[in-house]
């Protein structure tokens, strides 16, 4: 199942160098993957315990992430394009209407992808093959009794 996420807001926010044009209107899509296939890591680098760990968060490392952003890219389009919207004759701006191919829209999402903070952790609970870190009980795999556990409260 994909999950993931569109967030529509009026204003105009970009990832990209691009300047507003005054007296115009703007609507932002900002969407993403909530879990991305793609794996990163964190480990000691020093001996020293306040130094800080070495962190590679893995962005965009499985290819299908990328492939599954592209389409999300078309589906926000395809939103735009809708009734409810087409009314207010949109232009697209980031990534700009130009940008078609599925190659061009890669290297879009590669200069433009962003982490979503808020609905992830870093201990994935999957099979140890798939990636996983923590079993059906939180225990790491690979340790005799280290549990993670992460609550939210709202």
């Amino acid at each position: 199942r994909l999950n993931f996420r569109i967030l529509q807001t009026p204003g105009f926010l970009t990832r990209v160098d691009l300047k507003p044009k005054p007296n115009t209107h703007y609507n932002t899509f900002m969407s993403g993957l909530l879990q991305p296939l793609s794996r990163g890591s964190v480990h000691i680098g020093s001996p020293d315990p306040l130094a800080p760990p070495v962190i590679d968060p893995g962005f965009l490392k499985n290819p299908l992430d990328l492939k599954l952003l592209v389409q999300i890219v078309k589906l926000c389009r395809n939103i735009m394009n809708s009734e409810p919207y087409k009314v207010a004759n949109p232009v697209p701006y980031d990534p700009p209407a130009e940008m078609q191919s599925d190659e061009e829209l890669e290297e879009f999402v590669r200069k433009t992808a962003n982490p979503f903070f808020h609905p992830v952790g870093t201990a994935s609970m999957l099979p140890k093959a798939d990636g996983g870190v923590v079993d059906s009980k939180l225990k790491v795999y690979g340790t005799k009794n280290l549990r993670v556990v992460c609550i939210f409260r709202a």
